[in-house]
Order: structure tokens, then sequence, then C-alpha cells
């Protein structure tokens, strides 16, 4: 009976022993994936903004040799220069663009401030504004 026991015990105390060293080897291997997780973030953050930079820079000469600009000009002279070089349809399609984003702006700034009381009428005035959009845009 004596050897019964003892080889409970045994088992037991196995167990016991097992759960711990699980425990003690999970711990180890969430620390160690914590820290390969912080590494892989940190590398793709650094990756990231020199992918950022290069991309920038490679834009950059692309315009600049595009629009045959001088690594001399400023960023606003760069932007003069560009609009100097544009052709008068070129011209044209940048004022229509600009002054499509404009009311589009306008209209959002509009929308932010309507009152919740008078909101249909609001709404009444900004579809009128949108048919008399419609209609420049045809006339021209």
């Amino acid at each position: 009976m004596e050897h019964v026991t003892d080889s409970v015990k045994k088992i037991l105390l196995a167990g016991v022993g097992a759960a711990a060293l699980t425990a003690e080897k999970a711990h180890k291997l969430t620390d160690e994936f914590v820290k390969k997780g912080e590494s892989i973030v940190k590398d793709g953050r650094s990756s990231n903004e020199e992918l950022k930079r290069d991309v920038k820079s490679k834009v950059k000469a692309k315009v600049k040799d595009t629009l045959h600009l001088d690594d001399d000009y400023s960023d606003e002279e760069s932007v003069e220069q560009i609009l100097k070089n544009l052709k008068p349809e070129e011209r044209k399609i940048l004022r229509e663009t600009m002054e499509k984003i404009e009311k589009e702006e306008a209209e959002a700034d509009y929308k932010e401030v309507k009152d919740p009381e008078t909101g249909s009428e609001a709404e009444k005035a900004d579809s009128e504004d949108k048919k008399a959009s419609k209609e420049e845009e045809q006339k021209a």
C-alpha cells in the first residue's frame, strides 16, 4: 500500500512541477515575443520614414526635371515658375479646379454652421446654391 501512496505522491508532485515549469517558460516566451514585437515596430517606423524621404525626393526631382526647374528655386519660386510654364488650357483647368475646391470648402463651412432649429431652411438654401453652381458649370 505504501508503494501505491508513493507513486501517487510522485505523480502529483510531477504534475505540480510541470505546471510550474510551464508557467516559467510561458513567461520567458511572452517576454521574448514582446521584445521581438517592439523591435519589429521600431524597424518598421524607421523604414517607413526612410521610404517617405526617398519617395519625396524622387517625386521632387521628377517634377523639377519634367518642368525644367533649376535646383536653386525655393518652393514658392518653383510654384511661380510652374504656373508661368502652364499653357492657357492648363491654366483654365487649374482655375476651374480651384473654384470647385473653394466652393466645396464653403459648402462644408456652411453645413457646419447650420442652426438645428432652421436646418430645413438652410438645407433648402444649400440645394439652391448647388443648383446655381451646376448652372454656372453648364455655361462654362
